[in-house]
C-alpha cells in the first residue's frame, strides 16, 4: 500500500505540468484509508475492495488510497466434561455461545462456539514404578494396572476421573549368610573386621526392585602370651616374615596372618638388661707374658704383652642375661720397651724389609722379639724414601747398516736430568751423552746404554745393537736356513755350522732375547709380540749371521 501511495502522489505531482499549457495549477488532497468491509466516497461510490481513485473537484485533485479489511466469523464445536473457560468466562452448561471480537484492522470478528457437556473429567497422571508396592488414595496397591479416582462435583455437576498407570515390580530378598571367619571376611567387595549383622543392597534397574542381602558375621582371632623374659643388650623377636627389635623394657606384641588371612597376635613382656663394660688394668714394669683371668672365665691364661701400653682383649660370645657384659675388656701393662730405632733408607724403584716389598714412600715399623732384662720387646721404625728409576723411552738412528760404515744413535728418557752413558762391547769404549757416533763399524756390535739420574743415583740399563749387512745377499753365510717364517712359537736354525750364540732384537735395535746355543738348533718366540724382528747368530767359526723373521699370532 505504501509502494501505490508513493505512485499517486508521484502521478499527481505530474499531473499539473501534463495541463499546464491549458490550465493553472491544481491543489492535491491524498486520502490514505482503510476501512471494514466497505466505504462510501466523495465520489458517491461504494467501494467494497482495495482501490486507488482520483477525483478531481475545481482546482482541487483528490486522491484515495483503500484498503479494505473483512470482518472475520469463527465457529467452533467443543466437548467438554465439568465445565469450560471462555473469554475469561467459565462456563457449565450445553449451548452456543457468539462472542464479538476487534481485529488488529478495527474490523468486527464475531466468534461461536457450540459447547457439549459429557458431565465427566478425565485426567492421565505420568505412569508410576514401584517396587513391591504403592499407596494412592489412602490405598496400598500391589499389583501392576491401571488404576481410577471418581470424585463427583456438585458445583459443576460432574464427575472427575483421575487415572494412574502403575507397575509393579518384585523385590528380591536373599536368603541371610551366616558366616564364622578368622580377623577379618570380605563380603560383596567390603572387609568387614568386626562381628555385626551387615546388610546390602543392590538395585539393578529403575524397574526391577533392589536385591537385598543379609549377613551374620562372627570374628574370630587366635591369641598367645608368653611368660615375662629378661634379655642382655636387645632382643630381636622373629614371627613369620616379621622382626621387631626390642631394645627398651615394655609389653609388646606381634601379629602374623596366615595364608587365609587368619591373624595370630601374640603378647610379651620384655626385660632389657643394660650392657655392662668390663675394663680393668695391670700396673707392672714388666713385659712379656702376663698372667690374667677376665670375668666369667674358670680359670687364668697367659697373655704376651709386648710393648708400652699394650691391650689384651677377649670376644664374650655368651650374652645370657647373668653375663651380660660388653664383648671387649681392656688390661694395660705400663712398662717402656728396651729399644726403639727409627732408620731412613733410600732405595730406587722399591725396598724389600722384614718379608714386604715398598714400592711408594712410607713410614713403617718392625717389632722384634728380642726380649731384654725387663721382658720387653725392641722396635725398629723406618723411613723409606723410593725414587723411580729413569725410563729409555726411545733409541734410534743407525741401527741396521747394510754393509760397513758409520753409525749415529740416539736415546731419549722421561726424565730431563737423566744422564747417558755408551759401553760398546766389543771394542770396551765408553761414551756419555744422549747421541754418539761410531766410526767404521764393519760388524754387529752390542752396547750396554745406561740412563742415570744424577741426584737419586737411580739408573736403566738396555742393551742396544747395530747390526751390520742386515738384508743385502751375498754377504753372509748362505747355507744357514730358518723356518718356519713366519712363526707363532719355534724358529728352527739349520746349516753347516754350528751357532754358538743368538740375540733377537727388535725393530729399535733393542735385545728382546739372547740364547746359548750350545746343543740346540731352535730359539722360543711365543712370547714376542706380533712383528718383524732380526735374528743375529754367531757361529762356532766366529762369523755373525743377521736373518729377519715374523711373529705372527
Amino acid at each position: 500500500m505504501k509502494k501505490s501511495l508513493f505512485l499517486l502522489i508521484m502521478l499527481a505531482f505530474a499531473f499539473p505540468f501534463a495541463m499546464h499549457a491549458q490550465n493553472a495549477s491544481k491543489a492535491v488532497v491524498v486520502d490514505s484509508i482503510t476501512a471494514c468491509d466497505s466505504l462510501t466516497w466523495i465520489d458517491g461510490v461504494k467501494y467494497t475492495e482495495d482501490a486507488n481513485v482520483f477525483f478531481p473537484t475545481g482546482d482541487t485533485m483528490h486522491i484515495l488510497v483503500l484498503h479494505i479489511a473483512n470482518s472475520a466469523t469463527i465457529s467452533e464445536n467443543v466437548e467438554f466434561g465439568c465445565f469450560y473457560t471462555w473469554h475469561d468466562s467459565i462456563v457449565v452448561e450445553n449451548g452456543t455461545y457468539i462472542d464479538t471480537l476487534t481485529t488488529a484492522m478495527g474490523c468486527d470478528s464475531i466468534v461461536t462456539l457450540v459447547l457439549t457437556k459429557s458431565g465427566v473429567h478425565a485426567d492421565t497422571l505420568a505412569p508410576v514404578t514401584a517396587c513391591g508396592s504403592y499407596e494412592w488414595m489412602e490405598n496400598e496397591l500391589t499389583a501392576s494396572g491401571n488404576y481410577s479416582d471418581t470424585v463427583h462435583s456438585d458445583l459443576y455437576d460432574c464427575d472427575s476421573v483421575t487415572v494412574l498407570p502403575l507397575t509393579i515390580a518384585t523385590s528380591i530378598s536373599f536368603p541371610t549368610d551366616t558366616v564364622e571367619a578368622c580377623g577379618q571376611y570380605t563380603w560383596h567387595g567390603e572387609t568387614y573386621t568386626e562381628s555385626d549383622t551387615y546388610n546390602v543392597t543392590h538395585s539393578a534397574t529403575e524397574v526391577e526392585c533392589d536385591s537385598l542381602f543379609t549377613l551374620v558375621l562372627t570374628l574370630t582371632s587366635l591369641t598367645d602370651t608368653l611368660p615375662e623374659q629378661s634379655f642382655c643388650e636387645k632382643l630381636e623377636w622373629i614371627m613369620g616374615n616379621d622382626t621387631l627389635v626390642i631394645t627398651d623394657s615394655g609389653f609388646y606384641s606381634m601379629t602374623v596372618v596366615d595364608g587365609e588371612g587368619c591373624p595370630t597376635t601374640t603378647y610379651r613382656q620384655v626385660n632389657i638388661v643394660a650392657l655392662r663394660s668390663v675394663f680393668d688394668t695391670i700396673d707392672t714394669v714388666k713385659c712379656g707374658t702376663v698372667t690374667y683371668r677376665f670375668e666369667g672365665d674358670a680359670i687364668r691364661d697367659q697373655y704376651k704383652i709386648s710393648v708400652a701400653d699394650s691391650t689384651i682383649s677377649k670376644l664374650f660370645s655368651n650374652r645370657t642375661v647373668g653375663v651380660c657384659r660388653d664383648s671387649l675388656s681392656v688390661v694395660r701393662c705400663h712398662a717402656k720397651p728396651i729399644a726403639q730405632r727409627t732408620d731412613t733408607v733410600d732405595a730406587c724403584d722399591f725396598f724389600a724389609w722384614e718379608e714386604n716389598v715398598y714400592t711408594i714412600s712410607t713410614f713403617d715399623s718392625i717389632i722384634y722379639s728380642k726380649q731384654a732384662a725387663n721382658g720387653c720387646d725392641s722396635i725398629q721404625r723406618m723411613f723409606i724414601r723410593i725414587t723411580p728409576s729413569p725410563t729409555i723411552t726411545n733409541v734410534g738412528g743407525d741401527l741396521q747398516l747394510a754393509h760397513a760404515g758409520d753409525a749415529t744413535i740416539f736415546a731419549t728418557s722421561n726424565q730431563s736430568n737423566a744422564e747417558f752413558t755408551w759401553d760398546v762391547n766389543t771394542t770396551g769404549e765408553s761414551f756419555e751423552g744422549d747421541t754418539i757416533t761410531l766410526y767404521n763399524v764393519t760388524a754387529s756390535t752390542d752396547i750396554l746404554l745406561t740412563v742415570t739420574n744424577p741426584v737419586s743415583g737411580c739408573y736403566t740399563e738396555q742393551w742396544v745393537a747395530v747390526l751390520v749387512g742386515v738384508g743385502i745377499d751375498g754377504m753372509e753365510n748362505t747355507s744357514l736356513h730358518i723356518y718356519p717364517n713366519p712363526t707363532a712359537e719355534r724358529l728352527h736354525i739349520e746349516g753347516d755350522e754350528a751357532v754358538r750364540e743368538a740375540t733377537i732384537y727388535n725393530n729399535l735395535g733393542q735385545s728382546v732375547s739372547r740364547y746359548n746355543m750350545e746343543g740346540r738348533n731352535e730359539v722360543e718366540v711365543s712370547d714376542l709380540a706380533k712383528g718383524v724382528y732380526t735374528l743375529q747368530l754367531l757361529l762356532q767359526n766366529g762369523e755373525t749371521v743377521t736373518r729377519k723373521f715374523v711373529v705372527s699370532k
